[in-house]
């Protein structure tokens, strides 16, 4: 839950900026408005905006606060595929190691929520003004609450368990689902909810140029780099097995990229290609690869 509660901090510090003064709104004859890739065949944030991620957000609230402390039924034991070899070549042997990657795998995933939120819809607001700003911080509203609210319902409907479970099973033990998360292995929540902010931000960037020249290049590299590491470190620390990895890693770039895109961007006339580094197991270990999105 302390994810969560990131989430609805960063959601909230952003809404106070993104709707600081509703009297400056810029007009594309402003000379910055100008400066930033708005097509003006993009929609403004409007009711249906406001609408959809308002459901997204009670969804998430509602299954949050009220569907997260109960236990679902264990529906999915074993390994498969690749799973065995993946957490053997990179399951951190040492408990004390594994708790310190699962600590700092949840810093990290805090920082790639709260990045689109916290850093872009401000500096958006104060560089083009608030139009701007409050069309990225409603876009990224409801890709984040949507993928938050996915997150929850999956890993409940699923009920798999997570490797640590799953040795205990195998021992023949007999109390080994003793709380509801060892049943949520599947998919990886912790990157599915990264990987939608990672991509979520890339496709902001790409499409909006919102700092300009490189600077969006490197902002997108950044944040697919630290994503990756999330995805590895949720092995190492033996949180989840490769195929968690990959099912989140899929579901939250289809989040990601598709909400905004469908909200906004599928209006613009020249599309934005982006090449995005993967996890992928191979065999007795993993490497990367890589996914383009259109």
């Amino acid at each position: 839950m302390r994810v969560r509660a990131a989430a609805i901090v960063a959601f909230l510090l952003a809404a106070r900026t993104a709707h600081a003064d509703p009297n400056d709104v810029q007009t594309p004859e402003d000379h910055t408005y100008r400066t930033v890739h708005w097509d003006e065949a993009w929609p403004h944030a409007n009711v249906w905006s406001y609408s959809l991620a308002g459901v997204a957000a009670t969804a998430f609230a509602v299954e949050g606060l009220a569907l997260q402390w109960k236990q679902a039924p264990l529906r999915w034991t074993d390994p498969i595929l690749f799973d065995e070899d993946v957490r053997h070549a990179l399951r951190a042997d040492n408990e004390t190691t594994r708790d310190t990657v699962d600590a700092v795998s949840w810093g990290l995933i805090v920082a790639q929520i709260a990045y689109p939120l916290v850093v872009d819809v401000p500096y958006a607001w104060s560089r083009y003004g608030r139009r701007v700003a409050n069309g990225l911080f409603w876009e990224s509203a409801l890709t984040l609450f949507l993928a938050g609210a996915v997150d929850f319902a999956l890993r409940d409907l699923v009920g798999r368990a997570r490797p640590e479970v799953y040795d205990c099973i195998s021992r023949g033990g007999t109390n080994c689902v003793d709380n509801p998360e060892a049943v949520r292995s599947f998919p990886g929540g912790h990157t599915l909810t990264s990987t939608a902010a990672s991509v979520l931000t890339c496709t902001q960037h790409l499409y909006v140029r919102i700092y300009g020249g490189a600077w969006d290049a490197a902002t997108c590299a950044v944040t697919l780099a630290s994503n990756v590491t999330v995805m590895a470190m949720r092995m190492v620390a033996d949180s989840h097995w490769a195929t968690d990895q990959i099912a989140g890693a899929a579901i939250g770039a289809l989040i990601g990229w598709g909400v905004p895109y469908v909200m906004r961007y599928r209006f613009h006339t020249k599309p934005r290609v982006a090449i995005l580094p993967t996890f992928v197991p191979v065999e007795h270990g993993a490497g990367l690869g890589a996914v383009g999105l259109f």
